[in-house]
Parts: structure tokens; C-alpha cells; sequence
């Protein structure tokens, strides 16, 4: 897909290792504001509520958690990264853009911001999804030990991720949205056994969550 987009990545994975970030987005009546300016998303109206991003001139990831003591609401983040000039007819491209976005989860998604938590992650199911004339890459991820909330009871350690992500494109930016599957009402969610119907509460999420962006010009 281009040695700059790659050596974008990889200066990336470098990026979160370290903890570094530029100035993060703002928050204004109730609107989340990207930092690299693409878009704009209404905040959770989550009691608990707590913002965490990080960014750099290509990538920006936002975060919403709930940190409420009962019934936590899921994690939602939206990752955006912008597309080199040599990469950008790809994913425009209908005859090439399918395998660009599968590039985009297992070539960066994967092992810049899942592996780094937990090694064992693995992609459990994706399938592409048609939706108001706009095409988007629908996948799951199980993250072993990486939940942002719930913890083993008696282990005390973090209980498995079960994400559903949302990749799909828009002008010069790529896209990923994330949904935490498992929460306090489904704990024994599994990644290895998820019905039609948990697929299907998953995707219509990401879709919504899709339907609130607002992108820049």
C-alpha cells in the first residue's frame, strides 16, 4: 500500500509504545471536536463519563468510558488515520478497496493498538456490510484480558474484550469504530461463540455510531 503509509504505521506503533500525544480534541456542548479536524461526534451522556485521545499530525483515537460504580456503559472510540496520496485511490477505489480495508485491520489495527494489549488477539469474525450506499468493513475482535471495565472475580484480572469494529473511509481519512460487546448484562460473552443476534446488536451500533459523525469539508 506505499513505503510512506507503512513507515506511517510504523512511526505509529512507536507513538503508542511511548505514550506521546499533541494537543488532544475539545469538547463543546456536548460535541466531540477531532484534533486533526475530520469530524465531530456527540458525547456520551454517561453519568461516569471520562475522555481519553491522543494524536499526532497523521493519527488521532478518541476514547469515551464510563467509570460508573454499577452497570458501566461500554467502551465507544473512534481511530482515524490520514491516507497518503498513493493510498487514497485504493480505498476509493470499489475494485480495491475490500482489501484495503482487511490491509488496514491486519496490517495496522491489529498490531498497533490491539496485540500491544494483549498478544493473543485475534480477528473472530468480518464480513463487509452495505448501508445507505456506503460501504464499510464490519469485524470482531477478542482482546484476552482486555477489557476497559469488567474484571475476572476470581482472578481479579481484566475479563476478555469482545470489540466490534466499523472500518470504512471518507475523503482523505480512514476510519475505525470500536464497540465494547460484553458488559456487566452479558459477561460470559464469547468470542468464539457469538450469535446472529450479537453480531447483528453489534453492527447496527457501529452503524448508528457511523450515522452521528459529521464530517469536515
Amino acid at each position: 500500500m506505499g513505503a510512506r503509509f507503512i513507515s506511517v504505521c510504523v512511526g505509529l506503533c512507536l507513538l503508542f509504545a511511548a505514550g506521546n500525544s499533541a494537543a488532544a480534541g475539545k469538547v463543546a456542548d456536548g460535541i466531540y471536536f477531532s484534533p486533526l479536524g475530520n469530524y465531530t461526534v456527540p458525547v456520551p451522556t454517561w453519568r461516569g463519563l471520562r475522555i481519553q485521545d491522543r494524536n499526532d499530525e497523521h493519527f488521532a483515537i478518541v476514547a469515551f468510558l464510563d467509570r460508573s460504580d454499577f452497570f458501566p456503559a461500554p467502551l465507544i472510540s473512534i481511530a482515524t488515520l490520514r491516507l497518503t496520496p498513493e493510498v487514497v485511490g485504493a480505498f476509493a477505489d470499489p475494485a480495491q478497496r475490500d482489501d484495503a480495508y482487511k490491509k488496514f485491520l491486519t496490517g495496522f489495527a491489529m498490531p498497533s493498538l490491539f496485540v500491544p494489549v494483549s498478544p493473543k488477539s485475534t480477528v473472530a469474525h468480518d464480513e463487509f456490510v452495505d448501508s445507505n450506499d456506503e460501504r464499510s468493513y464490519f469485524a470482531v475482535v477478542n482482546i484476552p484480558e482486555g477489557h476497559a471495565a469488567l474484571r475476572d472475580g476470581a482472578t481479579g484480572k481484566q475479563t476478555d474484550s469482545v470489540s466490534g469494529l466499523l472500518i470504512f473511509h471518507n475523503k482523505d481519512f480512514i476510519y475505525m469504530l470500536r464497540v465494547e460487546m460484553k458488559s456487566v448484562s452479558n459477561v460470559t460473552l464469547s468470542a468464539a461463540a457469538l450469535s446472529p443476534k450479537d453480531l447483528e446488536s453489534a453492527r447496527q451500533k457501529l452503524l448508528q455510531l457511523r450515522g452521528s459523525l459529521k464530517f469536515g469539508s
